[in-house]
């Protein structure tokens, strides 16, 4: 459920997609990516990254492991690159990609077709990782002081009927550092990299 939750917000953001249900493109093709990288290993610590030319070689020749992965896993990584970016205008409202679409269109945006689609897919990227959240939930049931501490900031602050934004956070200096020390305590980062 965490992990369609944060897919869930970050695609809203991303794309200006709701997804609706666990068979949504945008949860299948993340699936299927995550499951990519767990099989190709950690960017930049394979024998082919440190040997380029392993690439070249045929899939029997010894160390050729994870060129011959990538090679089959190639056309799952090129429909996470483009996909996000196949978003009609009518049903995107408000999301980054959108935003820079029509910025692209007006000849006004630092970024070009390639550069938006590398960063709409790293986007898509980290917001599969949920691990921040599981961390949180952690955290706050090892130490249920901090989280009755929290609590009452925001209902003191914010009230029991609202919800927080990010003009509040002045106002919520506790939940503020809070929400740091869970990245610094147990930091998160995809593939351990």
């Amino acid at each position: 459920m965490i992990l369609i939750y944060a897919a869930t917000i970050i695609v809203q953001l991303l794309a200006g997609h709701q997804i609706s249900s666990d068979t949504d493109p945008f949860l299948l093709m993340g699936d299927s990516v995550m499951e990519t990288f767990t099989q190709t290993g950690a960017p930049g610590m394979t024998p082919v990254d440190f040997f380029p030319i392993l690439q070249h070689l045929p899939s029997w020749f010894p160390g050729t492991y994870y060129a011959t992965v990538a090679r089959r896993l190639k056309s799952v990584a090129q429909q996470f690159y483009d996909y996000p970016l196949q978003v009609r205008k009518g049903s995107a409202s408000g999301s980054f990609i959108l935003h820079h679409l029509q910025q692209i269109e007006n000849g006004t945006c630092p970024l070009n077709i390639d550069q938006l689609k590398g960063a709409s897919a790293t986007v898509f990227a980290a917001g599969k990782t949920s691990s921040t959240l599981m961390v949180f939930l952690l955290a706050m049931v090892l130490n249920q002081d901090v989280q009755k501490k929290a609590q009452h900031e925001l209902d003191e602050f914010i009230g029991k009927e609202a919800l927080p934004n990010f003009s509040d956070r002045d106002k919520l200096p506790y939940l503020n550092a809070l929400v740091q020390e869970v990245c610094r305590w147990n930091p998160v980062s995809p593939l351990g990299m």
